[in-house]
């Protein structure tokens, strides 16, 4: 709020991308000339982020991946992994964000994508959607923030579920065979370094 002006700065459509700092877009209100009841109905549009280039994201993943180790969760997602069989620079590439999302989730979004892999690899192959929506939601739940400062999270949450499938199947991790998903084992192998 600005005293002198009578307005207020509304920050909106905050995102994050791992290790990158918060990005967002600003809009400046006028507390003079608009009412409360403008102000509730506002409903800015938002300028989507540009994916970097295919060289850059391999630049990203790396630069992503260094940074990680000096964040909440490092340590835990590199023993999850040794588990299985790998590291994290062993992940599928699928399994590193690229794109910018909302800052719901206490750890990077890398991590889950990797629980969504480990959960995936376990599977017999076939999953009926609610199956799908089930073990992502079983995924993602522990990693949710306490405390997101947001009016809808049920519609959210859906929306990062849905999300995630959508991405899962553009990835052809999983594919839509009549009533039911096929999990593409190809796409749930460790990459060699």
């Amino acid at each position: 709020m600005d005293t002198q002006s009578t307005s207020v700065r509304l920050l909106h459509h905050v995102l994050t991308l791992d290790t990158e700092p918060l990005t967002y877009q600003t809009i400046r209100l006028d507390t003079r000339s608009q009412s409360v009841l403008r102000f509730r109905q506002l409903a800015p549009k938002i300028n989507t982020p540009t994916l970097p280039d295919t060289h850059l994201r391999h630049y990203y993943q790396q630069l992503m991946l260094a940074r990680l180790r000096h964040q909440r969760g490092f340590d835990a997602l590199q023993v999850a992994c040794y588990q299985r069989g790998g590291t994290i620079v062993q992940l599928p590439t699928w399994t590193m964000p690229t794109v910018p999302q909302l800052p719901l989730l206490s750890v990077p979004y890398l991590v889950w994508h990797a629980h969504v892999f480990f959960a995936l690899r376990q599977q017999s192959g076939r999953l009926t959607g609610p199956q799908l929506e089930a073990l992502i939601w079983a995924q993602l739940r522990p990693l949710l923030a306490r405390r997101a400062c947001l009016q809808a999270r049920g519609t959210l949450i859906q929306q990062l579920i849905t999300t995630m499938i959508t991405m899962l199947s553009e990835q052809q991790v999983i594919n839509w065979q009549k009533t039911e998903w096929h999990v593409n084992s190809g796409q749930l192998r460790w990459r060699k370094h």
